[in-house]
């Protein structure tokens, strides 16, 4: 068996593996039908990170002045799973929240805090949760609905 190996992409390296070329001496078109075994392998190699956001429940409602909470998790569909930092944006100022934990350790969740104060204004309010991994960035909307003081 012959092996041709040669560099791709700085690091990972392909290795070909296969029979010699057909016969010597065989007549110019008239090559008999040979079967080959050829056999490829990359070394060094692995599956890219992807991965989702999710969070749970997708809507709250909150009295003006009270809390909720949201799950959010991050679902790995391929590469290896690391630890990932989340931020949320698109709350009006008078929201403050928290992630418990941040950053998340893998298989795990956060919890997402929203914290309304009394002058939060009636209303619904989508958000925009980003989680970070890496080099990878995915985000997924939620939605925080204020009435007002009963």
């Amino acid at each position: 068996m012959n092996a041709l190996r040669f560099g791709v992409l700085g690091g990972l390296v392909l290795a070909l593996l296969g029979t010699a070329f057909p016969p010597a001496g065989a007549p110019a078109g008239q090559a008999p039908v040979e079967t080959r075994q050829v056999a490829a392998a990359v070394e060094g190699a692995r599956q890219a990170d992807d991965y989702y956001l999710t969070i749970n429940p997708l809507s709250r409602t909150v009295v003006a002045g009270g809390n909720v909470q949201y799950t959010v998790a991050l679902v790995m569909l391929s590469g290896n799973p690391a630890p990932f930092a989340v931020v949320v944006n698109q709350l009006p100022a008078s929201v403050i929240h928290t992630f418990n934990p941040n950053p998340v350790p893998p298989g795990s969740s956060s919890t997402l805090t929203l914290m309304t104060a009394p002058t939060t204004p009636a209303g619904t309010y989508s958000f925009v949760v980003t989680a970070t991994m890496g080099m990878l960035t995915r985000s997924a909307f939620g939605q925080l609905t204020v009435i007002g003081p009963e």
